[in-house]
C-alpha cells in the first residue's frame, strides 16, 4: 500500500542541528509511542522524536517505514 504523504512529522528546527535532520530521500523507521486525542501521533525516529499528523489508523507500538518526500 502507498501510503506517500499520508504521514506527515513536523520538526523542531530550533531542538535539532540542522545535520540531524533527515533528507529528502532517506528513508527510516519510525515506532509510534503513542496516539493522542487529537488524532497526531508521538513518533520514534531513532535520533530524534517527533509529532506526526497521521491520516490512517495507527496504534502505540506500530512500526512504520517512511520516506523524507519533503523537507
Amino acid at each position: 500500500m502507498d501510503i506517500a504523504a499520508l504521514l506527515n512529522i513536523a520538526f523542531d528546527r530550533d531542538a535539532l542541528l540542522a545535520e540531524a535532520l533527515p533528507r529528502m530521500g532517506d528513508r527510516f523507521q519510525v515506532r509510534v509511542l503513542e496516539v493522542r486525542a487529537d488524532g497526531k501521533a508521538l513518533v520514534d525516529c531513532g535520533r530524534f522524536r517527533a509529532v506526526a499528523e497521521v491520516t490512517f489508523p495507527v496504534t502505540a507500538g506500530e512500526e512504520l517505514s517512511v520516506r523524507v518526500i519533503h523537507r
